[in-house]
């Protein structure tokens, strides 16, 4: 699922700072202005890389289907909640809506995951799912049905990979006094444990008091903490606000969901170390150096490595 970066608590620019020696007050400070290049530059920039760009991937998806027409049925590959994912021979099921106004043609399967929307699959008909950064903007109610969904289209054998933010790794980052993990949260205000409820819960920091965070995180279990915050997050402002992060996942939590969808081999996996090669890669020469920012719609297991969970398991 492409989404927007979640938002701080508060979201206004932050002042240009003034320049050493001047007289100018905070109430004098204006915004900069881009300049008229600056700003030109930036349009031009978006119009290439979501039209042109897109545009251009997309046929090579589609001339990589006609030069090869089954190859896709012998091997059906299906990244969910991938929307702009170019992938040759690779198909998408994500959710056309106003918030992700994704071009249809882009969206091979049409479908809502927040719901209990069966996915137009057969049984026993999916080779491989793959599924990046999307569950964690899922309420949790909605997940074990994903998951059954997934199970019940994989074939015998087949396989769904799994990343998304790894609570653990946060909580380990809080406990450790690692203030670069949270470095983006903390120079914008929020204090370290704030930033784990942006990062699980972000429509909590808007209406819950930082001293009730703290004293939350210091009297609840994690799990309970976690469970507390992503419940209690509201489920209106997620359907207007698609970029906040709604759910949480450890490997415990995961490994359970999974198994209680029906998978009997459910292991740990770490960046690039899919047991199947159709789960790896970054995505090819046009992706090397991700100068064309184009490693997230091309490749696998390219999105904040360093703090992701991965798994996998096998039907």
């Amino acid at each position: 699922m492409e989404t927007p970066q979640a938002p701080f608590r508060d979201s206004s620019p932050v002042p240009p700072l003034q320049a050493p020696g001047s007289l100018a007050t905070a109430g004098d400070a204006k915004p900069a202005r881009p300049s008229f290049v600056k700003s030109m530059r930036d349009r031009l920039k978006l119009i290439f890389k979501f039209k042109i760009l897109t545009t251009a991937l997309y046929a090579r998806k589609r001339l990589y289907s006609l030069v090869m027409p089954g190859a896709e049925r012998v091997k059906l590959m299906i990244n969910v909640g991938g929307g702009l994912f170019f992938r040759p021979r690779w198909k998408v099921l994500d959710y056309v809506s106003p918030l992700y106004p994704f071009n249809r043609r882009f969206i091979e399967y049409d479908v809502n995951l927040c719901g209990e929307n069966t996915f137009p699959l057969a049984d026993d008909s999916v080779s491989i799912f793959y599924s990046a950064h999307t569950l964690e903007h899922i309420p949790q109610e909605y997940c074990p049905h994903i998951l059954r969904e997934i199970h019940r289209c994989l074939k015998p054998g087949g396989a769904v990979r799994l990343n998304m933010p790894d609570y653990d790794r946060m909580r380990h980052a809080v406990e450790t006094g690692d203030r670069s993990y949270f470095a983006s949260h903390l120079s914008a205000g929020l204090t370290i444990e704030e930033a784990v409820v942006e990062q699980i819960a972000t429509e909590r920091i808007r209406n819950v008091d930082a001293d009730k965070i703290h004293r939350d995180y210091e009297t609840m279990s994690a799990a309970e903490f976690a469970d507390h915050y992503t419940s209690t997050a509201s489920r209106e402002v997620q359907k207007e606000m698609g970029g906040y992060h709604i759910n949480w996942f450890n490997e415990e939590k995961l490994a359970a969901m999974l198994r209680e969808a029906g998978f009997v081999e459910v292991y740990r996996s770490q960046p690039q170390g899919s047991r199947f090669t159709e789960l790896t890669g970054k995505g090819g020469v046009l992706a090397i150096g991700d100068i064309l920012e184009v490693q997230r719609w091309l490749g696998i297991d390219t999105t904040i490595p360093v703090k992701s969970l991965y798994m996998e398991a096998v039907k």
